[in-house]
């Protein structure tokens, strides 16, 4: 009789359901992935880290670099002025109007939690997440290789330029344009700009707690900054965005 209580009593002590709710169930400890994005102003790549804390709560720090386009940004190709075609030369096109690039560098703290319980089979599992955090806007100049008059003689020559008040009508001028100066012109000369982020998505993941990170996230990310970036010359510029985005995850538990 003794021996049957005290191994009742053990029994019950060790029954899941005096387990701490962060343990009960849980297999893996911490995820990571790479992610690939696509969102209605341009493309990003991120990686996350997280800690699963159960089967329905995810904590995770993100890292992102990405690149916002404004709306008005057309590419378009240089014009012949002789026949007042349009032809296409490779490496000819160009953005009218554009004086930077703007790129972005993102950390942020997030959480993901799963709605139903299919988080614990191979099935899709439905989740919400959510995320905040800084921004870093980088900009870099906008080159273009225009033809420029040589003072004091006949002719003119090609030349990178960025634009500035004192070179506006020959950055502005469609027949000078003789295309893009290429990416990675300007990488040296980078400004900056201040701001921050906020994001919230719907999560969809086949087989949420198998060895390896697979998902879908749908989503809403605004992204607001100190002051106007300075994107378009022409336009009117934003300090705040806001895109819907479709990423990819791709990664591993342990």
């Amino acid at each position: 009789m003794i021996l049957l209580l005290v191994t009742g009593l053990a029994a019950q002590s060790q029954s899941p359901t005096e387990l701490p709710e962060r343990l009960q169930g849980v297999i893996y400890q911490e995820e990571w992935a790479v992610e690939l994005k696509a969102h209605t102003a341009g493309i990003a790549i991120g990686y996350y880290k997280g800690e699963i804390q159960t089967y329905y709560r995810t904590t995770y720090k993100r890292l992102e670099f990405g690149y916002i386009r404004h709306p008005k940004e057309f590419r378009q190709n240089v014009q012949n002025s002789g026949s007042g075609l349009n032809i296409f030369v490779p490496g000819s096109n160009y953005v009218y109007g554009k004086q930077n690039s703007f790129l972005y560098l993102k950390a942020g703290i997030g959480q993901k939690y799963y709605l139903s319980e299919k988080a614990k089979r191979r099935g899709v599992a439905l989740g919400l997440s959510y995320e905040a955090g800084p921004t870093l806007g980088i900009l870099k100049p906008y080159y273009l290789d225009v033809s420029v008059q040589r003072d004091g003689s006949i002719g003119s020559t090609i030349q990178e330029l960025r634009y500035s008040e004192s070179n506006a009508d020959e950055f502005l001028d469609r027949s000078a344009i003789f295309g893009h100066s290429g990416f990675f012109r300007g990488l040296d000369e980078p400004s900056f700009v201040i701001g921050g982020h906020a994001k919230a998505a719907v999560h969809l993941a086949p087989g949420a707690y198998t060895g390896f990170v697979r998902a879908l996230e749908v989503g809403v990310v605004v992204d607001a900054f100190t002051r106007r970036v300075p994107i378009m010359i022409i336009e009117n510029n934003r300090f705040i965005f806001v895109n819907v985005y479709l990423s990819v995850h791709l990664g591993k538990r342990s």
